[in-house]
């Protein structure tokens, strides 16, 4: 049982180091194709933390994170409640509005060079005036 709990931490851990890096790296790589892999993932590797943050406050205003809570109340039965379906709908729409405004909010933190918070209002001005 032991073994078994190690190595999901494991693999929990491996995937949250890789994920961000790997995302960068391709960023990097699409602009620089002809250059070697090697380097699109070393230029990646410095973009860690930036892009982990950026993962980091995406969760929330996630669809997955937003269908897992509606499951849960409705599994605890207190789904019915009116003021809660308002605060769940709000959110819903909020969730809708975050991923269409931020789709490019990685470039920027990348290619830019921004923070992850400048990143962002470039990506929503970018996505609104683009409507």
């Amino acid at each position: 049982m032991g073994f078994i709990v190690t190595l999901i931490i494991v693999i929990i851990i491996r995937s949250v180091r890789i994920y961000p890096i790997g995302e960068a790296s391709i960023i990097y790589h699409i602009k620089n194709e002809g250059k070697h892999i090697a380097s699109s993932i070393s230029k990646g590797m410095k973009k860690f933390f930036v892009m982990l943050e950026f993962n980091g406050l995406g969760f929330a205003f996630g669809l997955y994170t937003l269908i897992t809570v509606i499951g849960r109340l409705r599994m605890m039965g207190i789904l019915d409640n009116t003021i809660l379906q308002i605060v769940i709908g709000l959110r819903g729409f909020l969730v809708l509005f975050a991923t269409f405004l931020r789709p490019y909010t990685k470039y920027y933190i990348i290619e830019k060079d921004l923070g992850v918070f400048d990143a962002i209002k470039k990506s929503i001005y970018l996505a609104m005036n683009n409507l």
